[in-house]
């Protein structure tokens, strides 16, 4: 794939991370919604699928995660409360799948970066892996109300760890534009 084309994907994958790991309310509503944050992933993963085919595999799932995050934040929009245990059910659901998500679309995107020859392999391996373990214990079913401080530590260091997945991602990009243009690095 061209470093410009898999540049490309890479940011529109940390932006992603960015809409997701960013929430700005007015009122109710999130200006800054999920939802449009698997749809800038879907899109990454369609340019994606010709340097690693499991990638292509992610498209249903990304889909879904988009369209599960539009329902939510719909309810959210017009004021229904999600207490209702069904709901309750559909979040557990898309806390799992987006755990799956998140892991396979990092390790797929390592993987496409090590064909084209890319360092900060390893970082978003680890990265990607405080991130699964982090997302897999908010996803326990425990009053996290009731666990205040913990709640608050587990939400910042989820917040550092999405941050940092960005600037990583953002960092790679760069990296692959400079490529493209090794007579401005000189000057």
């Amino acid at each position: 794939m061209e470093p410009k084309k898999l540049a490309h994907a890479i940011s529109l994958i940390a932006w992603g991370y960015l809409f997701l790991y960013f929430n700005v309310t007015l009122g109710t509503m999130n200006i800054i919604p999920n939802w449009v944050g698997y749809l800038m992933m879907g899109k990454a993963i369609k340019e994606l699928k010709g340097v690693s085919p499991a990638m292509g595999l992610l498209g249903p799932l990304c889909i879904l995660l988009a369209a599960l995050e539009l329902w939510f934040w719909t309810l959210t929009l017009i004021g229904i409360n999600s207490q209702h245990y069904l709901l309750q059910l559909l979040s557990l659901l898309l806390a799992v799948a987006a755990l799956y998500f998140h892991f396979q679309l990092l390790t797929n995107l390592v993987e496409a970066l090590g064909r084209a020859g890319e360092t900060w392999r390893k970082e978003l391996l680890n990265l990607r892996t405080v991130r699964t373990v982090l997302a897999a214990v908010m996803a326990l079913p425990v009053l996290w109300k009731e666990h205040f401080a913990v709640t608050v530590i587990l939400a910042i260091a989820g917040v550092l760890v999405g941050i940092s997945i960005s600037a990583v991602l953002f960092w790679i990009r760069n990296a692959l534009f400079k490529s493209l243009c090794p007579a401005e690095e000189k000057e």
